[in-house]
């Protein structure tokens, strides 16, 4: 039999793991460590609960899962998450591409379909990605901002990647610079940012054409989906 939590279709199972972790929805009951292949501590599982601002280690992790789903289902893009630190360690250094050259020596970045940048500015996050198979790169913000200064940072060091990395130059300016703004799900709050962000990531890393299937009143719904998708350390749908 189903039920609901939060708006949420859930069987038996489900609960179970959610049961197990001591997960419903309050933050002093959040377990302090998962069974699941994520490594997370009970202060990073505490930020889905209620009214709370994601941390790093939920968005990473998140994403990385993601990621991990794409390789075993053929009609989803090849995608690489390239971390919330990556993006503050660029900006800090204004684009020293020594400083962030680490990030990328065992992989290469242009043999993927897609590139998640997830961004923390400041106290928010928002979501760049690069896609190559469109030569578009995106900015996807849910409070609304079509600033396109963070994205040419990004262009900057894809062309010094490029160069480092393959010793061929290549003008990355010709990318589509795509700036939907307000367009996109919105929050309706100061918290909800990084949920928005994970589910950008879902839907892009599904392929996603068109407009996100998902608004402000399913944030609720999507922070236990996220949460039990964690604790079991794999994303199904």
């Amino acid at each position: 039999s189903r039920e609901i939590i939060d708006g949420m279709p859930m069987n038996k199972k489900d609960f179970e793991v959610l049961e197990e972790a001591g997960w419903d929805g309050n933050e002093e009951r959040a377990r302090e460590k998962t069974n699941s292949s994520v490594n997370m501590t009970r202060g990073d599982l505490e930020t889905l609960c209620g009214k709370r601002w994601l941390n790093d280690v939920v968005i990473n992790s998140y994403i990385e899962l993601l990621v991990e789903r794409t390789k075993h289902v053929k009609t989803y893009p090849s995608c690489y998450n390239l971390g919330t630190h990556f993006f503050t360690k660029l900006l800090k250094t204004q684009c020293d591409y020594q400083s962030v050259k680490r990030w990328t020596r065992k992989v290469d970045v242009f043999s993927y379909n897609i590139l998640l940048v997830p961004l923390n500015i400041g106290s928010h996050w928002a979501l760049a990605v690069v896609d190559f198979t469109k030569s578009r790169i995106s900015y996807y913000d849910s409070i609304g901002s079509s600033d396109d200064t963070l994205l040419r940072l990004i262009i900057t060091w894809l062309e010094e990647e490029h160069l480092n990395r393959k010793e061929v130059a290549r003008d990355f300016s010709t990318l589509t610079i795509h700036t939907p703004g307000a367009t996109v799900p919105q929050q309706s709050n100061q918290y909800d940012c990084g949920v928005f962000v994970c589910q950008y990531c879902n839907e892009i890393t599904q392929g996603y054409e068109g407009q996100f299937e998902f608004r402000q009143r399913d944030i609720p719904y999507l922070r236990v989906k996220i949460a039990l998708q964690l604790l079991k350390g794999k994303v199904t749908c």
